[in-house]
């Protein structure tokens, strides 16, 4: 059902929300931790500006910083389950202002320096209301409005009190996010099914290709102790490293085959460079960056693709493990022949077969899990921005 809209100077809102002053549904804000450098390494996680990009809906992660805080700092600096976080400062306009919120219920957290605590109201605030209008075009309207861009884009928190934010019902706000609530729980299930699948490939392939367990014969190679009949060559003996080729944003056309470039897919092309699947390398930017396509793809002047006969997932987790710099070189960059001089392990066939086989399967999936994850963000960025305007009612 769509509702009357009323003019705001971030946008049109519903007019039967009213527009308060965001402080008005704060119970506190608090700026976070500073710590020298002997009070870094142990202790309770910290939650940085790092943490929060990417990762809207903020638990314990792995490879969190830590600080050594006494009792009274760690009561009083604990973030508490639906806080919401605001990024102070980024060297990018955009950066400054990011909202997160706080969903570890577990492991105590603390946040830097560089990030703003909030912790609302929850009779009138739903937390996860206001995390989803952040996420949206008009709250993120409004945090430019006090984004005070120079050298360095930032916040303040007394500007971050004063910005007027809308009020619906407590009622209404519930409303209107179980629908986006369903949708990140179900993307974050779907994540973490991926992230396990992946970390199982990886697995297997250091159980069978690193460690050599199960193994009891070996033999003498250049790279150590390896099974028997298994043998070591070097890249260039049994692949073939492409160039990708030139495809500016300007001349490409409106398609389905994704564009690689050393940082990944780039966009997306009317038309392939490689007619199957296969394996990107990043040759300039990102060196040795190591991507799988699962379908055709077209790979830029940036990065190389594969071309071999040998398991495609073997040579995709042994390059993830290659080191393709090239110290010798003043320019940044991956050299053929620098590549082609390593030596890479050859396991026997029947054991790259099984390998090809299971990684596949589980490739499969993990496509799959892909395109779905596009398909409910996509149903969620529609979404937002009507039901957080209160343009369409729930």
């Amino acid at each position: 059902m769509k509702s009357e809209l009323q003019k705001t100077n971030f946008g049109l809102i519903s007019k039967n929300w009213k527009l308060i002053p965001f402080e008005e549904i704060m119970l506190n804000l608090q700026n976070g931790l500073y710590k020298s450098k002997e009070f870094v390494g142990k202790g309770t996680k910290i939650v940085k500006m790092g943490n929060q990009y990417g990762h809207p809906r903020i638990y314990e992660q792995e490879g969190m910083d830590r600080y050594d805080l006494s009792n009274d700092e760690l009561k009083k600096h604990q973030l508490e389950f639906d806080d919401l976080l605001f990024s102070r400062r980024s060297l990018i306009f955009d950066g400054a202002g990011e909202c997160s919120i706080v969903k570890e219920k577990h492991i105590p957290l603390v946040i830097e320096s560089s990030i703003i605590r909030v912790i609302l109201n929850k009779d009138i605030a739903v937390p996860d209301f206001y995390f989803y209008f952040f996420q949206s075009h008009l709250g993120k309207q409004l945090i430019r409005s006090i984004n005070q861009g120079t050298s360095i884009s930032g916040i303040t928190g007394s500007d971050l009190k004063k910005i007027q934010v809308p009020l619906p019902s407590i009622l209404e706000q519930k409303s209107i996010i179980n629908s986006f609530l369903k949708i990140d729980d179900l993307l974050e299930n779907i994540q973490n099914q991926n992230h396990i699948l992946e970390q199982t490939t990886q697995a297997i392939f250091k159980s069978w290709f690193v460690d050599f367990d199960g193994v009891t014969e070996f033999e003498d190679s250049e790279l150590g102790k390896i099974p028997q009949g298994w043998s070591v060559k070097k890249i260039g003996d049994v692949i073939e490293l492409l160039y990708g080729k030139s495809l500016t944003k300007e001349n490409r056309v409106h398609g389905n085959i994704p564009v690689y470039g050393s940082s990944g897919i780039v966009g997306f092309h009317n038309q392939s460079l490689s007619t199957k699947k296969g394996i990107i390398v990043g040759r300039k930017g990102n060196v040795g960056s190591v991507y799988l396509s699962s379908n055709s793809f077209y790979a830029i002047d940036t990065a190389y693709y594969v071309k071999t006969e040998l398991s495609l997932h073997y040579v995709y987790r042994n390059f993830q493990n290659q080191n393709f710099i090239n110290s010798d070189s003043s320019v940044p960059g991956l050299s053929r022949d620098q590549a082609y001089s390593l030596p890479i392990l050859i396991p026997k066939n029947v054991i790259l077969e099984k390998f090809e086989n299971i990684s596949s399967k589980i490739q499969i999936i993990l496509e799959k899990n892909k395109n779905l994850i596009l398909t409910l963000t996509k149903t969620r960025d529609t979404l937002l921005p009507k039901l957080m305007s209160g343009e369409i009612r729930v």
